[in-house]
């Protein structure tokens, strides 16, 4: 399910996306974090399955207007690319880019059925 969501934010130019988030980040990017499950306790497995895209932007004067841009584009391309998934919701916050916060948003993409 990740590499799907990162696939799709591959589509968006100018960014680089990433399915870990280990790696070397190199901004304006799309980061895909590990998904929070959700157990109704009836079943094996989860009942649900919530993602989080971080889209990341070099600290710059425009950050604000470039983050705006990416965020539109990154739920787009989910849109189109991901017929599983639903954006439910973009909260701006910072993301670590080595030792700095970089702006950043937080896209919260939620399962709407199994993959």
């Amino acid at each position: 399910m990740a590499e799907g969501l990162a696939e799709a934010c591959s589509t968006v130019t100018d960014i680089v996306a990433y399915s870990e988030l280990g790696e070397d980040i190199d901004p304006p990017a799309a980061i895909v974090g590990p998904p929070l499950l959700r157990f109704d306790g009836y079943n094996v497995g989860p009942s649900e399955v919530e993602f989080t895209i971080y889209v990341v932007v070099g600290s710059r004067v425009k950050a604000l207007s470039a983050l705006g841009k990416l965020v539109t584009a990154v739920q787009e391309a989910v849109h189109e690319h991901v017929v599983w998934a639903t954006v439910e919701d973009a909260n701006p916050t910072t993301f670590p880019v080595g030792n700095q916060l970089m702006p950043a948003y937080e896209i919260r993409v939620v399962a709407t059925r199994t993959a």
